[in-house]
């Protein structure tokens, strides 16, 4: 059966598209998940474990749709997850998740859903900021020279800025032949010189961020002033040419009140779990 109520999501029309996170309590954990891109797998993992967890929270990094065949049935999962646990889930908007007549939708959608989607896509947020100088969104932040060199506005982040920042790709997944349009990709000083124009409260400690799609689940990037930490949800994409790689887990970042930090593999066997590193 599917869901026919606005799932009671975290942050639904922020304004701006970004969301403030208040200072955790010392009971409460959040949970970084990455590209699902139609993949179930990775929910049922997550939602099982994480609901070990009491007070939970669980940011979804944007791209729940395309690619994958169960985009629907991974929807519906999130609805009705969210209803049963409101005000504790998150959804960052990313590149995919659209209305349904901006993407490659597969067939066979119920129209209750597609109605919902088409609703609620436009009032997703597309960047959290945390106490501490954490940040969260999809892609990245524009290069610099995109915001030229004007004073600061509050309506510094145009529809053309937040689409360039669903799309930003980290410059450690770049590779010869990729795009040498450098508005298509960062650096850590682009993430400096970003949270400086927009004069965020905290200086940035890390940004976790999905959108490329690191073999292994996750990929950190760490110097003297920032971490970059992407995060792939799905067991399929990224090795979508390779089924002999298909993975029997996902990977989550876990952070808790006292802004203690890893990442975690989460198995499908028994819900086994297996710490990779701890983030100091």
């Amino acid at each position: 059966m599917a869901v026919d109520l606005m799932p009671a999501l975290i942050g639904l029309d922020s304004e701006g598209g970004i969301v403030h996170i208040e200072t955790p309590r010392k009971d409460e954990t959040w949970f970084f998940l990455g590209d699902i891109h139609g993949d179930p797998e990775c929910l049922k993992w997550t939602f099982r474990y994480i609901q070990g967890f009491k007070g939970f929270r669980l940011c979804l990094l944007g791209d729940v749709f395309d690619r994958g065949n169960d985009e629907a049935d991974c929807f519906e999962m999130i609805l009705r997850f969210s209803n049963e646990h409101p005000g504790q889930v998150m959804w960052l908007a990313g590149n995919h998740d659209r209305p349904v007549g901006e993407n490659h939708t597969q067939a066979g959608w119920p129209s209750e859903l597609i109605d919902l989607r088409n609703e609620l896509m436009p009032r997703l947020p597309f960047m959290a900021l945390f106490p501490g100088g954490t940040i969260a969104m999809h892609g990245g932040p524009p290069s610099a020279s995109r915001f030229g060199q004007g004073n600061y506005q509050k309506q510094l982040i145009t529809p053309e800025i937040r689409g360039l920042m669903q799309q930003s790709r980290f410059v450690d997944f770049k590779d010869s032949e990729e795009d040498a349009n450098l508005d298509h990709w960062f650096d850590a000083n682009n993430l400096l010189a970003f949270v400086n124009l927009l004069k965020l409260p905290s200086s940035p400690k890390m940004l976790i961020r999905g959108h490329d799609h690191p073999l292994e689940g996750f990929h950190l990037y760490s110097d003297s002033s920032v971490k970059i930490l992407t995060l792939l949800g799905s067991s399929r994409i990224g090795v979508q040419f390779m089924p002999e790689q298909h993975r029997k887990w996902t990977t989550l970042a876990q952070f808790e009140g006292s802004c203690h930090s890893m990442i975690k593999r989460v198995f499908s066997a028994q819900n086994r779990v297996a710490c990779i590193e701890c983030l100091v």
